[in-house]
């Protein structure tokens, strides 16, 4: 074999045991559930990661008992309709459904109008609803 041959032959094989891996099926070390597991941990840390607690609302729960009796949960804060304002964080519920909650929020000098339902949070530098994925 010449040095060209023994060198392409040495660099497919490296090429070939770089990728081999990345096209297995299995895993020696998780099952496959663990796996699943585990990119489903990675997706919610890089969810985490787009939670500022400053620029997001997340609706923890809810409770709809009719249009005029209500609890609703923002961020680990009780409102409820008996005062449907939350001052400190620029926040107005315009109604309660079964279950979602239509509010108005003012955040950096621009309203936003949002329906969210539990588990839910607004991102309000993406504008974006997103729905957290919460594991049992």
């Amino acid at each position: 074999m010449s040095s060209a041959n023994s060198l392409r032959f040495v660099l497919s094989l490296l090429l070939f045991l770089t990728f081999s891996p990345l096209l297995a099926t299995e895993s020696l070390m998780f099952s496959q559930k663990e796996c699943s597991d585990i990119l489903l941990k990675r997706a919610q840390n890089r969810l985490d990661t787009l939670r500022n607690k400053d620029d997001c609302l997340e609706c923890n729960g809810l409770i709809f008992q009719g249009a005029d009796k209500w609890s609703v949960w923002i961020n680990g804060q009780k409102i409820d309709s008996t005062c449907p304002h939350c001052p400190r964080q620029h926040l107005k519920i315009s109604t309660v459904e079964n279950n979602k909650v239509h509010l108005e929020w003012i955040h950096k000098g621009k309203k936003h109008l949002i329906t969210l339902e539990p588990n839910h949070y607004y991102n309000a530098n993406l504008s974006k609803v997103i729905t957290t994925c919460n594991a049992p």
